[in-house]
């Protein structure tokens, strides 16, 4: 029986993301508690990966509207997805991180879902995206 090889499909998803895709930001801001001086301080990391950005279609919107129905309308708001590379971006993406597109539009993550290899290692994200 033949195996699957994830090496070879983990290098084609990459190659297509860096083919169809653009530079992006992810900007994360942790805030820390500094005890020295009795404030909380704010750092930004901010990291660049290869992404496509893709509309939203009817059915990812619907099923996104069950679950952020609590958070305000989506109606108002852009939704799209993107796949980004795994490989590039030096953290992983998550809730409440800020994405910056080559054209400047600013989006906010709602959700990501890793695609893991057999090692563990994030080939690819696709990322939820709200303007």
């Amino acid at each position: 029986m033949p195996t699957f090889d994830y090496q070879n499909s983990a290098n084609t998803a990459r190659q297509l993301i860096q083919k169809f895709g653009n530079t992006v930001s992810v900007k994360s801001t942790e805030s820390t508690f500094d005890p020295a001086t009795g404030t909380t301080v704010d750092v930004e990391t901010v990291g660049h990966a290869q992404a496509v950005i893709l509309p939203a279609t009817k059915a990812r919107i619907q099923a996104l509207g069950v679950r952020f129905a609590e958070q305000g309308s989506l109606i108002q708001e852009v939704i799209a997805f993107a796949y980004m590379d795994g490989l590039s971006l030096p953290f992983e993406p998550r809730p409440s991180m800020s994405l910056t597109a080559a054209d400047g539009t600013l989006w906010y993550i709602m959700g990501v879902t890793p695609l893991y290899d057999q090692t563990g290692g994030a080939v690819m994200y696709s990322v939820a995206l709200r303007s």
